[in-house]
C-alpha cells in the first residue's frame, strides 16, 4: 500500500502540494484528476522518490520513500508524461538499456521480455528505430519500460496524451489488463479513461484533495437535481428568478423562448416547482430535460470551488 501522510512540497513560495494525505490500496486503479498546475505530476514524482516532501511521510508497504528509495523503486514502474526515449535505439536496445540501468539479470530481462513485449503489442516494431514509431508505438515502449522489472505498481503521467482516439482505446484496452494483477494509477484530463479504467477516482485542486471515490459514489453525491427547460410566456424570466424554490443558473433568450438551467433550493424537485409555474402563469413548456451528473460536471464544479 502507497500511504501519503500529511505531505507538502514547495517550489519557492508556490505550494505545489498541500497537506496531502492518501491511501493506495494494492489492486486499485487510481485515477489522478486536477487542473494544469493541481499538482499531479508533483503528486507522483513524490511517489517515486523523485522529489522529496518538505513535511510528511510517504511510505510503501511500510517502507519510507525518502529513507530507502531505491528499494521502493525496485516495486514501482513509473511513466512520466515526457516519455524519454532515445530515437535512435532500437526498441529492443531500449528495452535492454533500460534493463542494464536497473541492474536486471540476462535471465531476468529475457523472462521479462517474453511477458512484457506480447503485453504491451510490441512484437512487430520490435526491432524497428524509436524514431520511425508512431506517438502510441512510443506510448506502448514508456510502458513496457515500466514494466520490465515486473513492479507491483504501476505511475503513469498522461499515458494516452496526443493519441488519436483508435491509440487511446489500445491503451485503454492494455492498461485495463495490466490492472488485473497490479496497482495503477494514472494522470489524466480524458474522463473516458477514468470511467473505462479507475475504480477510485481522486481530484486535486492547488495541491488539495477536493474529491476522492468511486465514480459513482461522488456523482450522487454532486448530484445537484439541475434540469434543463425551454419555455414561452410573457415575463418567463422574471417570473422564475422571484421563486423562492428554485436558482436560475443560466438563460438565454432566442426569439420568444427563454433556455434555462434551474436548480432546486429545497428538497422539492425543480420539475414539481416549474410545472407549479407553468400552470400558475401561463407558460408554454417546450421541453425539459435531467442535467445528469457525469464527470466532466462535476471535475469543474469541485475545482471551481477551490479556485
Amino acid at each position: 500500500m502507497l500511504v501519503l501522510d500529511g505531505v507538502t512540497k514547495r517550489f519557492g513560495s508556490k505550494v505545489a502540494v498541500n497537506q496531502l494525505s492518501l491511501e493506495i490500496k494494492t489492486g486499485q486503479v487510481l485515477g489522478l484528476l486536477g487542473p494544469n498546475g493541481a499538482g499531479k505530476t508533483t503528486t507522483m514524482r513524490l511517489l517515486v522518490g523523485y522529489l522529496s516532501p518538505d513535511s510528511g511521510l510517504i511510505t510503501f508497504n511500510g517502507v519510507s520513500v525518502i529513507e530507502n528509495p531505491n528499494q521502493v523503486r525496485s516495486q514501482i514502474g513509473y511513466l512520466p508524461e515526457n516519455n524519454p526515449l532515445y530515437s535512435e535505439l532500437l526498441v529492443s536496445e531500449m528495452l535492454a538499456s533500460s534493463a542494464q540501468l536497473k541492474q536486471m539479470s540476462s535471465a531476468s530481462l529475457a523472462k521479462s521480455l517474453d511477458f512484457v513485449v506480447p503485453a504491451v503489442g510490441l512484437e512487430e516494431v520490435y526491432q524497428q528505430p524509436i524514431r520511425e514509431l508512431s506517438k502510441g508505438y512510443k506510448q506502448r515502449v514508456g510502458i513496457a519500460l515500466a514494466l520490465l522489472h515486473e513492479p507491483e505498481v504501476l505511475i503513469l503521467d498522461e499515458p494516452t496524451e496526443g493519441l488519436d482516439p483508435n491509440q487511446r482505446a489500445e491503451i485503454r484496452a492494455l492498461l485495463r489488463r495490466l490492472a488485473k494483477d497490479k496497482t495503477v494509477i494514472i494522470s489524466t484530463h480524458v474522463m473516458q479513461e477514468v470511467s473505462a479504467i479507475c475504480d477510485r477516482i481522486v481530484i486535486i485542486n492547488h495541491g488539495s484533495i477536493v474529491a476522492d471515490g468511486t465514480e459513482k459514489t461522488l456523482l450522487q453525491k454532486n448530484n445537484t437535481g439541475t434540469i434543463r427547460a425551454e419555455l414561452e410566456g410573457e415575463n418567463a424570466l422574471s417570473i422564475l428568478k422571484k421563486e423562492s424554490k428554485l436558482a436560475v443558473l443560466t438563460h438565454k433568450t432566442v426569439g420568444k423562448r427563454l433556455f434555462v438551467e434551474l436548480q432546486p433550493k429545497t428538497k422539492v424537485p425543480a420539475q414539481v416547482v416549474l410545472s407549479e409555474i407553468q400552470r400558475k402563469h401561463q407558460l408554454v413548456l417546450w421541453s425539459l430535460s435531467s442535467v445528469g451528473a457525469d464527470l466532466e460536471h462535476l471535475f469543474k464544479t469541485v475545482t471551481e470551488e477551490k479556485s
